[in-house]
C-alpha cells in the first residue's frame, strides 16, 4: 500500500498525492490531493491502480479507460485546478490482487462515468466512505428569522427570488413559561396570541407557499429543555402545527442543547408520538433535524442526536447539516459544505434504521444549509461561486433539502458597522445568493402543497406596546428552582428586551449567597456582586430570545431587586419558586 505522505506523482503539470486513510487488508480507502503550480486552469483526471474493484468514490466522477483502467475525473463542481486552488477526492475499493495504489494523472477526461454503488465493508463504522447519489427532487427552504424587526414579508421575498418555501425561525420557550411556544421567546409573539405572525404565514400559504416552523436555534431555550411533561410538550408542538396548518417542522439543535441527551430523548419520543397521532388523523407531518457539522461530517453529539431520533421511531425527512462556523482554518466553504454532506450520508449508513438504504437514498435524506456571505467566523466566507458549486452538487446528487441562513441577510451592508444578522458583509446585490442557488438548480424547486386548512385569524402585523422596546437592554428573572434547606438551586432567565441582536452579554446584581457551580454562563462572585456572562455558545441573543442560567447557592439569601448589564438598561423581577 502507498504510505501516507508519499511523494506526489506529476503528469502534465498536475500532481496527485495519495494518502491511505483506512486499510482492512482486503481493501482500503484513500484520499487523493490534486494540485498544480500553473496559473492557468487545468482539467484533471487520474488513473487509479489496477487490481482493485471500486466501491465508492466522492468529489469525483468514475469512468473506464483503455484496457479497463479506472479513471477518476473532476465532478461538475471541481473540474479544474490551478495554482492556489487545489482539490481532492476520495475512494474506497476492494483489492483483487496485491497492488500499490498510486494514481497517475492523465491529461484529459475520458468518457462519461457509470454510476456504481456497491457497499464496501469497513473495519469500524467511522471508516465508511462518503457516497454519491443521483439527481432527484430537492426541497428548497431557506431560513427566515421571524424575530427580526420589521417582520419579514414572505410574499415579497418569494416574488423577488422565486423561493416557494421558507423555514421560519425560531419557535422556543416563552420567557418564564416552560411549555409555552413563542417566536424568538417574545411574550408578544406567543403562538396563539394576537401578534404571532399568522397573517404573514397564512397570507403566504394562501398563495401556494409552504412554511416550515423551526424549533430551537442558537438562542433561547427549545421547549424540550424545560417542558419535562411529555403530555405538555406534545401539546406545545401540536399547537404550532395546528395554528399554522403546517405539514412539516424542523428541530434546530445546537450549542449546549446538542450535548443534552436527556432533553433530546424526551424530544424524540414526543415527536415520534406526534407523527403517530397525526397519521391516525390521515395527516403526514414531515420532520427534519438540523445539527452542526464539520467538513468531514457530524461530531459525536450530532450523530448521537440523530441516533436518538431514529431509535425513538421518528420518521426523519431530512438530517439537515449547518455547513458553517467550522473554525478559522477552514475557508473553502463550497467544498467543505459538499464534503460535510457526503460525510453525513456515510455516517447515516452506520445507523440501523438507515443501514439498508442505497447511496442515493442516503443523500436524499441529507439536507444542506450553509450561511451566505461572511459567517460568524469572519474568515469563513461563502461566495456566489461557492453557492453555485453547492447547488450544482445538490442537484447532481439528489440532496433532499437545501436551505441557507438567512433570507433577510441576502443584501449588502450599508456600513461597516452594520450587524452580521442584517447583511452578508460581501459586495453582492440583494437576493444575489437566493438567485444563484436557484439558477444552479435550473430555477426548479419542489412544488409545495397548499395548507390543508386556511388560517382564519388576521391580526395586525404592527407590534403593540407589549413588544420589547429600547435599542439594547436585558431583563433578568430570578427564581429558586429547588431548595433543600442548607442550599438551593437558582435559575436566571436572561432575556434580550431590546431591538438589537446581541453578540455578547453579561448581567450583574447584588448577591448575599455563595453562588457556586454556575452552568450555561461564566459566573463570578466578587465584592458582594454576582456576574453572569455568556459562554462561547450562547453569546448570540436575538431580540426577545432568552437564555436560562443556573447555579447552586448556599448561605443567607436575599433576592436582588436591581441589576446592571453590559449592553444597556437592566430590569430584574422575581420569578415564582418551583416546588
Amino acid at each position: 500500500e502507498t504510505p501516507s505522505g508519499s511523494s506526489p506523482l506529476v503528469t502534465d503539470g498536475v500532481s496527485a498525492t495519495t494518502t491511505i486513510t483506512t486499510d482492512w487488508s482486503s481493501g482500503y480507502c484513500a484520499d487523493v490531493a490534486i494540485s498544480t503550480t500553473s496559473s492557468l486552469a487545468k482539467t484533471w483526471s487520474t488513473v487509479l491502480p489496477s487490481g482493485i474493484s471500486m466501491g465508492s468514490i466522492w468529489n469525483a466522477k468514475q469512468s473506464t479507460g483503455a484496457s479497463g483502467s479506472i479513471i477518476a475525473q473532476g465532478a461538475s463542481w471541481n473540474p479544474t485546478v490551478k495554482a492556489g486552488e487545489p482539490t481532492s477526492f476520495g475512494y474506497c475499493a476492494n483489492r483483487t490482487t496485491t497492488v500499490v495504489p498510486s494514481p497517475v494523472p492523465t491529461s484529459a477526461p475520458t468518457e462519461a462515468p457509470p454510476t456504481p454503488s456497491p457497499t464496501i465493508p469497513a473495519p469500524t463504522p467511522t471508516a465508511t466512505a462518503p457516497v454519491t447519489g443521483t439527481p432527484g427532487k430537492t426541497l428548497v427552504a431557506p431560513y427566515v428569522d421571524m424575530g427580526l424587526w420589521p417582520t419579514a414579508n414572505l410574499i415579497n421575498m418569494s416574488a423577488a427570488t422565486g423561493v416557494k418555501a421558507f423555514t421560519a425561525a425560531f419557535v422556543v420557550q416563552e420567557a418564564g413559561k416552560a411549555c409555552s411556544p413563542a417566536w424568538g421567546g417574545y411574550s408578544a409573539y406567543t403562538v396563539g396570541g394576537a401578534e404571532d405572525f399568522i397573517d404573514v404565514i397564512g397570507g403566504f400559504q394562501r398563495q401556494g407557499g409552504r412554511v416550515i416552523a423551526s424549533f430551537g436555534g442558537a438562542s433561547g431555550s427549545e421547549l424540550a429543555n424545560n417542558c419535562t411533561s411529555e403530555t405538555s410538550l406534545l401539546a406545545a408542538y401540536k399547537k404550532v402545527i395546528d395554528r399554522y396548518s403546517m405539514d412539516r417542522i424542523d428541530f434546530d439543535i445546537e450549542g449546549a442543547d446538542i450535548a443534552n441527551a436527556g432533553s433530546n430523548q424526551r424530544r424524540a419520543k414526543v415527536v415520534a408520538q406526534l407523527q403517530k397521532d397525526y397519521a391516525a388523523l390521515g395527516k403526514n407531518v414531515e420532520v427534519s433535524l438540523t445539527v452542526p457539522v464539520m467538513p468531514d461530517g457530524l461530531d459525536n453529539n450530532g450523530l448521537r442526536t440523530v441516533k436518538e431520533f431514529a431509535a425513538a421511531g421518528v420518521n426523519l425527512s431530512s438530517v439537515n447539516v449547518m455547513a458553517m462556523d467550522y473554525g478559522s482554518q477552514y475557508t473553502d466553504m463550497g467544498t467543505h459544505a459538499i464534503t460535510a454532506a457526503q460525510g453525513t450520508a456515510s455516517q447515516l449508513k452506520t445507523i440501523p434504521t438507515y443501514s439498508n438504504l442505497s447511496n442515493s437514498a442516503l443523500l436524499a435524506l441529507v439536507g444542506l444549509t450553509p450561511m451566505i456571505g461572511q459567517n460568524d467566523v469572519a474568515s469563513e466566507i461563502l461566495t456566489i461561486a461557492d453557492s453555485t458549486k453547492v447547488a450544482k452538487f445538490v442537484k447532481d446528487n439528489g440532496i433532499g433539502m437545501l436551505g441557507w441562513w438567512e433570507m433577510t441577510r441576502d443584501t449588502p451592508c450599508t456600513s461597516s458597522s452594520q450587524g452580521l444578522y442584517l447583511c452578508t458583509k460581501v459586495n453582492e446585490p440583494q437576493w444575489a445568493f437566493a438567485k444563484a442557488f436557484l439558477a444552479a438548480l435550473d430555477g426548479k424547486v419542489v412544488p409545495n402543497p397548499k395548507p390543508t386548512a386556511t388560517p382564519t385569524a388576521t391580526p395586525s402585523a404592527t407590534p403593540t406596546a407589549s413588544t420589547p422596546t429600547g435599542t439594547s437592554a436585558l431583563g433578568v428573572t430570578v427564581s429558586v428552582s429547588s431548595d433543600w434547606g442548607t442550599g438551593r438551586t437558582i435559575d436566571l432567565v436572561i432575556t434580550n428586551t431590546g431591538l438589537t441582536r446581541l453578540s455578547a452579554w453579561s448581567v450583574s446584581m447584588p448577591w448575599t449567597g455563595t453562588a457556586i457551580e454556575m452552568w450555561n454562563a461564566k459566573g463570578t462572585l466578587a465584592s458582594g456582586r454576582l456576574t453572569a456572562a455568556n459562554t462561547d455558545w450562547n453569546g448570540q441573543l436575538a431580540p426577545g430570545a432568552s437564555v436560562t442560567v443556573g447555579f447552586n447557592d448556599a448561605g443567607t439569601l436575599t433576592l436582588p431587586t436591581s441589576c446592571t448589564s453590559s449592553v444597556g438598561p437592566c430590569v430584574i423581577k422575581i420569578g415564582v419558586a418551583k416546588s
